[in-house]
């Protein structure tokens, strides 16, 4: 599918996040492109999204097409794409490393100051969208729960 050699492409997925600082180690290699026909291609240890083929992919591709790797807003565009297309008996390693990935990037700390998807909602229905919101807004929650635990001034120390 991809030529060698062909700068054609952009790192997106676990190694783009990788290269950003995130601790988790992928199996594979995804980028962005823009050739052939079909809109996902998997190959070996690489995956393929397909901007010729995906308006979704396409919107991100006109972002980031002079660059070597994603910015941290597609990087959650991608991933958020991912998790709301899960199937329901899809295997539980791969939904959990999507959220690691998400939290990594928008979750409690919120290292990239990304506030929120701006491309996807145009691409998705509003059902589909609800469970990665629920999903992110339980994750601001739980951050937001440690922060009170943790504050000292707010802590009582029993005699």
């Amino acid at each position: 599918m991809h030529r060698r050699g062909d700068d054609r492409k952009v790192l997106v997925g676990g190694v783009a996040l990788m290269l950003l600082g995130s601790s988790m180690h992928p199996r594979n290699v995804e980028y962005l492109v823009k050739i052939g026909p079909k809109a996902i291609d998997e190959f070996q240890f690489f995956t393929y999204y397909n901007a010729n083929a995906n308006a979704f992919f396409n919107e991100l591709w006109e972002m980031e097409k002079r660059k070597k790797i994603a910015s941290p807003q597609t990087l959650l565009e991608l991933r958020a794409f991912n998790y709301v297309n899960l199937p329901v008996d899809c295997d539980w390693h791969i939904k959990h490393n999507l959220e690691f990935d998400i939290s990594f990037l928008a979750g409690p700390y919120n290292r990239f100051n990304l506030s929120g998807l701006k491309i996807l909602p145009k691409y998705m229905d509003k059902q589909k969208l609800s469970g990665f919101n629920r999903f992110l807004e339980r994750k601001q929650d739980n951050a937001n729960r440690r922060e009170r635990l943790f504050d000292t001034g707010s802590m009582v120390v029993s005699k």
